[in-house]
C-alpha cells in the first residue's frame, strides 16, 4: 500500500486535471482557501456538510469497488486484466497520455465507464463512471439524487473555494494522515441534483 501511495502522489494533479478536461465535470478539482495566520487574506467559510475531510472515517481498501456486469472490481487489488476477463470481449484501448517519470497511461472505454491505467502493469489510475450500469460499493450509481447519495455516504464532505461552497462534487475519500491526498469517490451532480459522474481515484488537496 505504501508503494502505491508513493507512485500515485506524483500523478494525482496530472490526472485530476486531465479527467476534468476529458469529461467536462465542473468542480471536481478543489483547492481550499484558508486565512493567513496574521489575519490577512481571504477567509474560508465553513461547509454546511459535516463532518469535514479531517474528521471523516477512512474507507477500507475493500470498499474501493466498482461493479462491472455485476462482478466486483477493486481499485487497488485488481487491474485492467480483471476488467477484460469480465467483459469477455476485446476492447479498444488508446493512449491517454504520459505522466511523470516517463510513465505511459492507456484508456479503456467500456460504454459508460472509462478505465485509465498504467500501460506497463495494468494498475488503475482513475475510473470514471457515466452510466447507471456500473454501481460502486455502497450502492451509489449514476442517476441517484443528491439526497440518495448523501444518505448512502453520510461521512463525505464538500470543499470550499475562495470562500464559496462548491456543491458540484461530493467527496467520499480515504484520507492520508497528512490530509493532503485522499483515495476514494467523487460524486458529481448535474444542475438538477442528479448524480452525473462518479470518479474513483486519488485526489489532491491544498495544504
Amino acid at each position: 500500500m505504501a508503494n502505491r501511495v508513493a507512485v500515485n502522489l506524483a500523478h494525482v494533479l496530472f490526472f485530476g486535471l486531465s479527467v476534468l478536461l476529458l469529461f467536462s465535470v465542473s468542480g471536481c478539482e478543489k483547492k481550499t482557501t484558508v486565512q493567513n495566520a496574521d489575519g490577512s487574506g481571504p477567509k474560508e467559510e465553513a461547509s454546511t456538510q459535516e463532518p469535514t475531510a479531517a474528521s471523516q472515517e477512512p474507507l477500507a481498501e475493500s470498499e474501493l469497488n466498482v461493479y462491472v456486469n455485476g462482478v466486483k472490481v477493486n481499485y487497488l487489488s485488481d487491474s485492467i486484466d480483471s476488467v477484460r476477463a469480465i467483459l469477455g470481449k476485446d476492447q479498444q484501448d488508446k493512449e491517454f497520455g504520459p505522466g511523470e517519470g516517463g510513465k505511459v497511461y492507456n484508456e479503456l472505454d467500456a460504454e459508460g465507464v472509462k478505465f485509465i491505467y498504467d500501460s506497463k502493469d495494468g494498475r488503475f489510475s482513475t475510473i470514471v463512471i457515466k452510466s447507471d450500469k456500473y454501481p460502486v460499493e455502497g450502492g451509489g450509481k449514476v442517476g441517484d439524487t443528491r439526497e440518495e447519495v448523501l444518505s448512502k455516504y453520510p461521512k463525505g464532505f464538500y470543499q470550499t473555494m475562495n470562500g464559496e461552497e462548491k456543491r458540484e462534487c461530493y467527496s467520499y475519500l480515504r484520507m492520508n494522515p497528512n490530509g493532503e491526498i485522499g483515495l476514494g469517490f467523487d460524486f458529481c451532480f448535474d444542475q438538477n441534483d442528479r448524480l452525473q459522474t462518479i470518479i474513483l481515484g486519488w485526489k489532491a488537496f491544498a495544504p
